[in-house]
């Protein structure tokens, strides 16, 4: 499942324009590239996971952020 999609599902209340939800892209990706491979396992626990990661980049995030680096670094740090 995308980081769009997770996110919609997910979603805070906060709007992001197209530049911030580029880098909210980009970093859920660079973090799952991180740590992926500790959950994909199994499917179910690979989607929660990835649910969780979606989660805390959207926690990490701040509107008109648009450095990817800094969000996946900050997520990664709030991840459960």
């Amino acid at each position: 499942m995308s980081f769009q999609k997770l996110a919609i599902e997910k979603h805070t209340g906060d709007v992001y324009g197209p530049a911030t939800m580029k880098a909210m892209a980009e970093a859920f990706d660079k973090a799952w590239n991180e740590i992926g491979r500790f959950y994909s396992q199994h499917p179910l626990q690979e989607e929660i996971y990835r649910a969780r990661l979606a989660q805390a980049v959207l926690k990490s995030t701040k509107p008109n952020s648009t450095r990817a680096e800094d969000i996946a670094m900050k997520a990664l740090a709030n991840f459960p």
